[in-house]
């Protein structure tokens, strides 16, 4: 059986497809597994998908083709220098502009013209992914697929059960210090092959006897003794509808425990980070906040 590699290297690839295809092909990955390095591809299809991927993803490098739709008005070949998971990254820009040509933000990066050689972009990420490995001692390593997999279940089932209007803001990076959104909680820890941390779903008071009042089909004035475990309950079918897309990615999780009141910081080791994502309700509004613990 062959052992798991010691480090893992995250590659950004905004382009139309045929960067990753030519990446895989050249099998870029394998040979960084020769060095103890698994390598993962991420891939989104515009500027403004990268820059939403930017912000759940902490990335080594990114390789943008500079003529995939919106690279310039979503403002992420601009300021991707600016976004905290991208502006330590490597960049590789692949153009049909001469270098001299592209804005300042991308002139710090390795240019290839195209049609581009996919031999020499291997050998440039190799050479700067592959060179000797040191352990990280912070890394942001949530894979976008988990977190994207809970929102859609989340969104599902709390429509089912009557959260009306429900509106996703921005996911926005946070203090790991800073408690999680709301005044009821289920906690729950979460680990695969390159992730570990907590995750929680919290709701403040609107949005829980929202809810609530919904599924017992009884107005309900406060949080009680006798509704609190609801938010335990509601969580259990989110985690258990987002499940069969989390066994894709290795993903084990605890079962969720009920934290009732505000103010709760989940654990924070030393090197982590943290995000949140926001939803509003028609009477309120629901958290998901996730600690990425340092691997």
């Amino acid at each position: 059986m062959m052992a798991e590699p010691k480090y893992r290297r995250f590659v950004l690839i905004v382009d139309d497809g045929s960067i990753h295809k030519s990446l895989y092909e050249a099998t870029l990955a394998e040979q960084l597994r020769k060095k103890d390095i698994a390598l993962t591809l991420i891939s989104a299809k515009d500027g403004a998908q990268a820059s939403l991927k930017a912000v759940n993803q902490k990335f080594d490098a990114v390789v943008l083709d500079t003529s995939v739709p919106r690279m310039f008005e979503s403002g992420f070949a601009t300021n991707f220098r600016s976004i905290k998971n991208t502006k330590d990254g490597h960049l590789y820009v692949v153009s049909e502009e001469k270098a001299e040509n592209l804005p300042e933000s991308l002139k710090s990066g390795r240019v290839f013209a195209k049609p581009f050689d996919c031999q020499a972009l291997v050998e440039a990420l190799l050479q700067d992914l592959g060179g000797e490995a040191v352990a990280e001692t912070s890394r942001y390593a949530v894979d976008v697929r988990v977190i994207n997999a809970i929102i859609s279940a989340t969104v599902k089932v709390l429509g089912q059960f009557g959260l009306s209007e429900i509106k996703m803001e921005k996911p926005q990076m946070k203090s790991c210090q800073d408690p999680v959104g709301g005044c009821i909680s289920s906690v729950l820890d979460i680990i695969s092959q390159n992730f570990k941390g907590q995750l929680s779903i919290s709701f403040d008071k609107g949005s829980f006897l929202e809810l609530v009042s919904s599924m017992l089909c009884e107005e309900q004035t406060d949080i009680t003794d006798e509704n609190q475990d609801a938010v335990g309950e509601i969580n259990n079918i989110i985690y258990g509808n987002a499940k069969s897309d989390l066994a894709q990615f290795g993903v084990a999780m605890t079962i969720p425990k009920v934290v009732r009141g505000a103010g709760h910081v989940m654990p924070c080791p030393e090197g982590s980070a943290s995000m949140r994502v926001v939803f509003k309700t028609a009477k309120g509004h629901f958290y998901i906040d996730v600690v990425a613990h340092p691997i």
